[in-house]
């Protein structure tokens, strides 16, 4: 028989304020992401939410993977996010010229 749960989880939402314009941004994001070694995990996993502000300033957010998938305790797939977000969160930074602000 099939069923269906919903899991509650607490995600680790980071968001990168810049002075930089959108399409500076943008540009940098999907230029990152084109590596292959990160690209294919993007498309899976990933979701950047970019938006220009009326003041011209751009407001990036990231949720992290190793937040979301903490209630399956894996230990492996935990790993790999990890490494994933630090990935992320490397790249999300450089665009937006943020610096670093604790562990993903």
């Amino acid at each position: 028989m099939a069923s269906e749960r919903v899991l509650e989880v607490p995600v680790r939402h980071h968001v990168l304020d810049t002075e930089r314009p959108f399409s500076s941004v943008q540009d940098g994001i999907f230029g990152g992401i084109s590596r292959p070694d990160i690209g294919l995990l993007f498309s899976k996993l990933v979701t950047i939410l970019i938006q220009e502000l009326p003041d011209g300033r751009t407001q990036v957010a990231y949720d992290t993977v190793t937040s979301a998938i903490a209630p399956y305790h894996d230990a492996a797939a935990t790993k790999t996010a990890q490494r994933l977000d630090t990935e992320v969160l490397t790249l999300l930074r450089q665009v937006t010229r943020t610096p670093g602000s604790g562990p993903a």
